[in-house]
């Protein structure tokens, strides 16, 4: 059995290294949206590592989320000195993992540069000129200044604790919301009705 770690806390940025075959499977069954936004968050930017939380449900597997979008997310682990991808979907598949969890991680993982996913969204990736050769996206560089910034980097962390706020806020108050506009558009029925 694999036995999951702490990601290394000195850290700033982290990378994921590897990837479950029943993650790839998730990731090929995403909308195209969704697998674009897997793509720039796995091959463009780094990954801060502060945006990386355990998942309490996970936390004696040690078991860490990471918001891809806004309703995706991706589970990892740490195996030696990898990050495995363990999981990957939609939110309600996010909450399936974490609540079918048994404990037992996959044996064997594919590293991102091999997995077949990957270069299938690589390649298709790759936009299409209008004299029908293919144009390989700009290159980006290893390590961009304003990535490295210290201060844009917490810009990021702040602006991801923000939004995790108020997506946490608002899950209290979405239900009353929606009854709100229903007895709304209910009044408005009834007036147009008189």
């Amino acid at each position: 059995m694999t036995q999951a770690k702490s990601p290394d806390v000195s850290e700033m940025t982290i990378r994921m290294d590897a990837i479950s075959p029943d993650a790839e499977q998730q990731l090929d069954e995403l909308s195209w949206e969704s697998q674009k936004a897997v793509l720039r968050l796995l091959l463009e930017r780094p990954v801060l590592r502060s945006d990386c939380k355990l998942v309490q449900k996970l936390s004696d597997f040690r078991v860490y989320r990471l918001r891809v979008t806004r309703s995706v997310r991706l589970c990892f682990i740490r195996v030696e000195q990898t990050h495995c991808i363990v999981s990957l979907g939609a939110k309600p598949d996010f909450e399936n993992y974490c609540n079918t969890f048994q404990g037992s991680f996959p044996k064997s993982f594919v590293p991102l540069s091999e997995s077949t996913v990957m270069k299938n969204l690589n390649s298709r990736s790759v936009s299409v000129t209008g004299n029908g050769h293919k144009q390989a996206p700009a290159a980006m560089p290893h390590k961009q200044p304003l990535d490295s910034s210290p201060v844009y980097q917490e810009a990021q962390r702040i602006a991801f604790v923000l939004t995790e706020f108020l997506e946490t806020f608002m899950e209290g108050h979405q239900s009353k919301i929606d009854d709100d506009i229903v007895a709304h558009v209910q009044l408005m029925k009834d007036e147009v009705d008189k």
